[in-house]
């Protein structure tokens, strides 16, 4: 038993097409194109809509991933204090603030700026 294919439609032949043929064909085609693209959009959607709501979800739901939970910020327990200015602090995350740095090129240790 041989099942009957759908009869293709003849192919125009490119070459003996003029440019402006070639431009309408193309224009033509892209018109096409863009409608057919539509219709497959719609009808993806109806579906996924269908079995989304079928499983209890919304599309949306389905489609856009949930969003990553915040993570805490990195805290240190050790903090450090400006010896000319105690309002400057620093609590050992990020980089090395300028003050601190300048203090251990004079030869001053971290651990005698430290505060808690």
């Amino acid at each position: 038993m041989a099942t009957k294919k759908a009869a293709q439609p003849a192919k125009p032949d490119l070459k003996a097409l003029s440019y402006s043929e070639l431009k309408n064909l193309k224009e033509e085609t892209e018109a096409l194109m863009s409608q057919r693209k539509e219709e497959v959009r719609l009808d993806l959607l109806r579906r996924w809509t269908t079995e989304a709501t079928e499983a209890g979800f919304t599309v949306q739901e389905v489609v856009s991933p949930p969003k990553p939970k915040r993570t805490r910020k990195r805290t240190s327990d050790k903090l450090y204090a400006n010896p000319s200015d105690p309002k400057m602090t620093w609590n050992n995350v990020g980089r090395c603030p300028n003050w601190l740095k300048n203090l251990e090129s004079e030869g001053h240790d971290r651990s005698e700026f430290l505060i808690s």
